[in-house]
């Protein structure tokens, strides 16, 4: 059983902001809420979306059950999401994360691993611009492969 947190995305979000929302969190998934029904998103499956032309509805992912407010300790957790057929969680939603739970570390580790997606380091970002608004990703971008450690947008350094 584990504790992990995922940056949300709503099911009429792209597939291109799902990518940009975990390159930013260095996850390797989202955590997709809709109207009735709530999934965790792994970042292989967006590129593959990505890849195919498909929405953010379209792509496979793990149902997520919410956790019934009684059970608020680790143990009452696992008790409550096993018995809904289901390997995860959402606790809560704060400022775009959620707040999940696994019934097993090995059902939660392939989404919390690090991103390999990359961002540029675009420098002198202005006050109050929003990172994905400054930034260049990479997916949905494409490397330029005579420079791949520059930014095809912008010049700047590509890790």
């Amino acid at each position: 059983m584990t504790r992990f947190e995922l940056p949300m995305v709503t099911g009429v979000s792209s597939v291109n902001r799902a990518l940009t929302d975990a390159i930013e969190a260095d996850k390797l998934g989202v955590f997709v809420r809709t109207v009735g029904e709530l999934r965790v998103v792994h970042y292989d499956a967006l590129l593959d979306a990505f890849r195919d032309g498909k929405r953010l509805m379209q792509v496979a992912g793990e149902p997520v059950v919410r956790i019934a407010a009684h059970a608020t300790d680790d143990a009452a957790m696992t008790d409550y999401v096993e018995s809904t057929g289901h390997k995860f969680g959402l606790i809560g939603v704060i400022a775009g994360k959620a707040a999940l739970f696994s019934v097993s570390a090995s059902h939660s580790a392939p989404y919390t691993l690090p991103s390999t997606g990359a961002r540029c380091h675009r420098e002198q970002q202005p006050a109050g611009t929003p990172a994905r608004a400054w930034f260049h990703y990479y997916p949905p971008n494409v490397r330029d492969q005579a420079r791949r450690n520059e930014c095809v947008i912008c010049g700047a350094y590509l890790p």
